[in-house]
């Protein structure tokens, strides 16, 4: 790090020497926007005489600097639109500014269409000059089709995949490769997962309303974060236009489905510039979306049998599940940003996301007992009802500030940025009960792609009296977190006889903190006293579950189950040796920083553009959980477990033994 200083302290001195020395150089700046002052973001701006080449940035602005006093032609071309040339006069040691609205290209045939091909056009003229592969979606393609969250308008882009949730995306696959190979970020800022299990951001939590465009990078380059391997995803927040702007927007549907769900979006956006100049600028959006979708869901269990030494394909069990979920998704994002001058700024942005993925599932579940031919079983088969809450909820947030300045030349800019995500899953109750174990299944393939199990030796698997209260589990699960960052960035134009180019080097660091604690409690049923299913049913079901294929029913009722319990202290016992098992692998603190520094040169000579860089991270990690060693006599044992960077995992000298006892009822 303190070779980089010295070196970014060197070119800095350089280029005042330079400026010392050459008084006579001035600069060619300017900004492009179309006749509604919206700002073209990868104009092309080539500057003759010298063949200068250069490209508008996300606030449609150029700077080129070390030009020698005369007259110029500055010509901008923009796919869409027609091409501008303006003559500029450079004095000595001074500064032109070129302010140009290029109008829409003319044609013979006129089409009408909707807005969508303006979105078109910035996308178009981003990818055509980013220096890498680049995929944009601005905010009016986005909004052009019905995208519930972030996830599923990239799935819309080439070369992307979706793991879907429940019929929403959630994870983005970049050209095939996993999920966790990819990063996310909110205006260059790096998002941390909110899961405790995984590194994949889960893009489901982002309502798409919330981003005025989506930058897919399929290649990096070295002033990029050097963890994402697949790829990577900008999310960019929406910025003030220099006119006030305010738009509502709304849109609905239904499904016939469980006696029909709703799901309805609202999002609302105002924007606009105060000051003489309209130096200052404030955005501010927020989203609410609601998502009552419900699913038929059958999952067999596919399975090998040996009959006669051949392994013959059967089913085993099966899965008919039914969900209601209640989805809540809401978020803000906004902004402020400052004019110093041209090309200069300074800016305070930030998005807040949650999701509520809050639903319950219902469950029949047969199982097969011994088979005695491919298709039916002994009558020791088996059958049990669940009732599941699911709360989880997740929460994305990412807060940066930072600032761009216009050396006369030198481009310096920097930021500092604040992100923590969440994921919260608590006081969700599942509920299991056992019905009978002595039944002979015949299993009906005739339709491969829904097998039926069905009854051979007379059991009423429909009768509720059957079923007998046998487990009791509340989930309660807290994932959470941090991460500061700060990077500082130079980019220096220069011109040579036979092109122009970009030299710019920079670093950051990184600092994340994680932390997971799972308590999950278990119980049993003590019998004492029993329930049964006829006691606790829930007040609907569904005879045309699937098309009438698999009637639904009768079903558990989690509130009736509830009043149960709370009314026998003595029907449960907590189960205190599963819960230490279940929870404590899974508990952990972990923190990670990361150093990085870059440096990278991008040249266009003719109609050749080069670019060559490299870029040096170091991460250092600690990192602490719990490994559990099994020991019969005291019914378990527990070690906290501890790495960190390279260092092997050692066992601490602290152990903690655990059994199980009763507990009057479940809190």
């Amino acid at each position: 790090m303190k070779l980089l200083n010295c070196a970014v302290l060197a070119l800095v001195l350089g280029v005042g020497a330079n400026a010392s020395a050459e008084e006579a150089r001035g600069v060619i700046t300017g900004r492009i926007s179309d006749i509604a002052n919206n700002v073209l973001p990868g104009a092309t701006v080539h500057i003759e005489p010298h063949s200068v080449t250069v490209v508008t940035d996300r606030e449609g602005a150029f700077t080129v600097s070390n030009l020698a006093p005369g007259d110029y032609v500055v010509e901008i071309n923009y796919v869409g639109f027609q091409p501008e040339k303006k003559t500029v006069k450079l004095s000595s040691g001074g500064r032109a500014d070129v302010v140009t609205e290029l109008r829409p290209r003319l044609f013979d045939e006129v089409t009408v269409t909707a807005s969508r091909p303006s979105g078109e056009v910035k996308a178009l003229n981003q990818q055509k000059t980013a220096d890498n592969i680049l995929n944009v979606l601005p905010a009016e393609i986005i909004k052009s089709l019905p995208n519930n969250n972030v996830a599923d308008a990239i799935g819309r882009l080439p070369s992307v995949s979706l793991e879907r949730d429940e019929g929403e995306g959630k994870y983005v696959q970049i050209r095939g490769t996993d999920p966790r190979l990819s990063n996310v970020t909110i205006n260059g800022a790096h998002i941390p997962s909110p899961e405790g299990s995984v590194r994949n951001i889960k893009l489901d939590v982002i309502s798409s309303e919330l981003v005025g465009a989506i930058e897919l990078n399929k290649t990096l380059s070295a002033d990029q974060d050097g963890d994402a391997i697949g790829g990577s995803v900008n999310l960019v927040t929406k910025t003030a236009g220099d006119h006030p702007y305010f738009n509502v927007s709304g849109q609905g549907g239904y499904v016939d489905l469980l006696g029909g769900r709703a799901m309805t979006q609202w999002s609302g956006t105002y924007s606009s510039r105060f000051g003489p100049d309209k130096q200052l600028g404030l955005i501010i959006g927020g989203s609410y979306d609601w998502d009552g979708r419900g699913i038929n869901d059958i999952e067999p269990a596919p399975g090998l049998v040996d009959f006669g030494g051949t392994a013959v394909p059967v089913v085993t069990a099966m899965d008919v599940r039914e969900y209601r979920y209640q989805r809540n998704r809401y978020g803000a994002a906004g902004g402020l940003d400052y004019r110093l001058g041209p090309g200069s700024e300074l800016y305070l942005r930030g998005l807040f996301a949650d999701f509520q993925n809050y639903g319950d599932r219902w469950l029949n579940s047969p199982s097969a007992g011994d088979f005695i031919t491919p298709t039916t079983t002994a009558d020791n088969g088996a059958t049990e009802k669940q009732v599941q809450t699911r709360r989880p909820d997740e929460m994305i947030a990412s807060l940066s500030a930072g600032g761009k300045h216009d050396l006369g030349g030198p481009v310096l800019d920097y930021n500092l940025a604040y992100s923590r995500s969440r994921q919260n899953q608590l006081n969700a109750p599942d509920i299991t009960f056992a019905g009978p174990s002595d039944v002979a299944w015949g299993i009906d393939l005739s339709d491969p792609y829904t097998p039926r199990f069905n009854v051979l030796n007379g059991v009423d698997i429909n009768n509720p009296k059957l079923y007998v209260l046998d487990a009791y589990r509340i989930r309660q699960d807290r994932t959470s977190d941090h991460e500061v960052a700060g990077a500082i960035n130079l980019r220096v134009p220069y011109q040579t006889s036979s092109g122009a180019g970009t030299f710019k080097l920079g670093a950051k660091v990184r600092s994340d903190s994680k932390k997971r604690v799972n308590a999950d409690r278990f119980f049993n049923a003590t019998g004492s006293p029993e329930l049964t299913l006829d006691q606790a049913l829930e007040s609907f079901n569904d005879p045309d579950y699937y098309f009438g294929k698999y009637p639904l029913g009768p079903l558990p009722s989690l509130d009736a189950t509830a009043r149960f319990v709370a009314s026998n202290p003595g029907a449960l016992t907590e189960n205190f040796g599963r819960e230490h098992t279940a929870n404590d692998p899974l508990n952990f603190n972990a923190s990670e920083k990361v150093y990085a520094a870059y440096a990278m040169d991008t040249t266009q000579i003719g109609r050749v553009h080069a670019q060559a860089g490299v870029r040096v991270e170091r991460t250092s990690g600690s990192y602490t959980g719990n490994k559990i060693v099994t020991d019969t006599a005291r019914g378990g044992t527990l070690r906290p477990s501890r790495r960190a960077g390279t260092t092997p995992t050692r066992a601490c000298c602290r152990t903690s033994s655990f059994g199980s006892r009763s507990t009057p009822r479940p809190t």
